[in-house]
């Protein structure tokens, strides 16, 4: 680039892009108004941005970057951060080996060309754009992780501009806030997780940095994360907030507390394990505000809906939610209990722990340190006049036996199970030592579910169902529903996702009396599916292939989460 530069009027008169009563005009603007040139030429209708870009760009012979129509490589944030694309003005646009191209709005600035490449550790080649549009690339480019990077920054210089090389000092709990970087800190990573629809925050010491992630719609999502020697800092100040001893990091240790963030009080269960590059913590979040799902909201198909509240309004006999960890089983026995909640009702609940909090509803919470065991509290349950039981989860032969007995004597019992189906739950109880008859006498009902990604409704794109699409799939025939199917594309308003939020997929075994006959007679899993079937049950996979031809979710997503 040993073209010199000129002004930028000459250069677009040169080229015959404007006239010299234009440019006149346009530099009596800019002396009233003090605008870039550039801005008022393309605000007055005298030349286009991508002329007026493609001209400079022949100019500094050197390509043009047409940020308006690249596609950004994610991945480049992590080479690139936030603070570097404020400071220098500019943006990655591709790399490739070792070279990564930079838009720049004078790409013959050599000195910021080095220091850009000192910087990354790469070969950096310039490319053109205007200031305008770098400035757009970037709000788009970076999204919602521009904000809390800077802030990030500018509080973690304010704490290491105070403690100088002293960065062992514990942090009081009765700091003002204002006065604490650290405790800003922590409030800003955690108010932005509920601000992102995080389940979870992993905090996570590596040798060379601090990496935090939000469990985000199922999948951990990298944010930026303060600088690593203020790693102890933080990791003091989770520990002071969830009453946890500062001084102890060679064991296992759990913890809570409860903090507001716009009005609304999240509730933090803090679990802290050793590792061999630190302490790492995962803070769930629970939003003690949110409303309890409806049960007609939280996925099930109108005959699904229809069996299960047949089910769960029954007098007596326990009902199974089966699923993997994190398929929402919780939150379904929340929508459940909320609908068969009423004044005539005494609802108690065993839960380890208590994730959301039911003001209709008396809950207990384990505590095996102290010998609250579930079976410990489900005898103590028994003995208190209940309607409906609530046991968070069936861990071994004593509760079972005690959930099954309960389930018999006049109380309705809900339960959960981890068993990939509603099917193999049969064969699973039995595991636990209950009989085949008692199992008949007492189960309603079994639900399994998952959770799927919910398409973003603003920009998901229907395809057309191919030959090659029901053979990558193996659909069947009677699994193809339709000729268009819906797939994620990404948008603002999904954080290019192109997915936000999530749905049940649900199967329900409806243990009626001939299936009661064949468990008490011991039927195997295999036969009592083919007879479920045969009396309509909708699997899991049946049930996610609806929602993806009904554009709820992706197939891809479905055959996901369904083996």
């Amino acid at each position: 680039m040993a073209v010199a530069i000129r002004k930028i009027g000459d250069i677009l008169t040169k080229a015959g892009l404007i006239t010299d009563e234009q440019l006149a005009h346009a530099l009596e603007v800019q002396k009233e108004k003090g605008l870039l040139l550039g801005d008022i030429l393309c605000s007055l209708g005298y030349i286009s941005q991508n002329k007026l870009s493609s001209c400079l760009s022949k100019h500094f012979e050197v390509p043009h970057a047409d940020l308006e129509n690249t596609v950004f490589d994610k991945a480049l944030i992590s080479i690139f951060p936030v603070h570097l694309a404020r400071k220098f003005n500019a943006i990655p646009v591709l790399k490739v080996g070792d070279t990564l191209f930079v838009a720049l709005d004078n790409p013959n600035d050599f000195y910021t060309i080095e220091k850009i490449q000192n910087t990354v550790k790469l070969n950096v080649e310039a490319c053109f754009a205007l200031k305008e549009e770098i400035l757009t690339a970037f709000r788009d480019f970076y999204s919602e992780n521009a904000d809390i990077e800077t802030e990030i920054s500018d509080i973690s210089e304010e704490y290491l501009s105070a403690h100088g090389n002293d960065l062992e000092e514990d942090i009081p709990d009765d700091v003002d806030e204002s006065s604490a970087p650290i405790i800003k800190l922590v409030n800003l990573l955690i108010a932005n997780a509920v601000k992102s629809r995080a389940s979870d925050v992993h905090i996570e010491p590596k040798k060379d940095k601090l990496c935090i992630r939000y469990r985000i719609d199922g999948d951990l999502v990298e944010i930026p994360a303060p600088p690593q020697k203020i790693r102890d800092a933080v990791i003091s100040r989770i520990k002071i907030l969830s009453s946890i001893d500062i001084s102890e990091n060679r064991i296992p240790q759990d913890g809570r507390f409860t903090m507001a963030v716009e009005g609304r009080d999240i509730d933090v269960r803090v679990s802290i394990i050793p590792t061999v590059t630190g302490p790492n913590i995962v803070l769930r979040l629970l939003d003690q505000k949110t409303d309890i799902f409806a049960l007609q909201n939280i996925g099930l198909s109108p005959a699904n809906l229809e069996l299960f509240e047949k089910l769960i309004k029954s007098p007596y006999g326990i009902v199974l939610v089966t699923g993997p960890t994190g398929s929402g089983k919780s939150t379904t026995l929340c929508a459940v209990l909320n609908h068969v909640n009423s004044s005539t009702k005494h609802i108690v609940t065993v839960e380890d722990p208590v994730e959301y909090n039911l003001s209709f509803a008396r809950q207990i919470q384990v505590n095996e340190r102290v010998g609250m065991t579930f079976s410990k509290a489900l005898r103590a349950i028994l003995r208190h006049d209940p309607d409906v039981i609530m046991v968070g989860e069936i861990r071994d032969e004593e509760t079972l036996a005690l959930g099954l007995r309960a389930s018999i004597t006049g109380h309705l019992v809900f339960a959960t199970l981890h068993t990939n189906d509603a099917i193999s739950t049969v064969s699973r109880i039995m595991d636990l030592g209950a009989g085949p008859y008692m199992i008949a006498t007492s189960t309603i009902g079994i639900l399994a579910q998952r959770l799927v990604k919910v398409l973003c409704p603003n920009c998901k794109e229907p395809y057309p169902v191919t030959n090659e699409i029901v053979s990558y799939f193996n659909l069947s025939p009677g699994e193809v529903l339709g000729d268009t199917l819906y797939r994620p594309r990404g948008c603002v308003l999904c954080n290019k996702a192109g997915y936000k939020g999530r749905l049940g997929i649900f199967e329900i075994l409806h243990i009626d009396h001939e299936l009661k006959k064949m468990v008490s007679e011991g039927a195997h899993d295999h036969t009592l599916e083919e007879k479920a079937h045969a009396k309509g049950m909708v699997t899991l996979r049946r049930d996610g292939i609806e929602k993806a031809f009904a554009g709820t979710t992706s197939l891809e997503e479905v055959m996901r989460v369904v083996f």
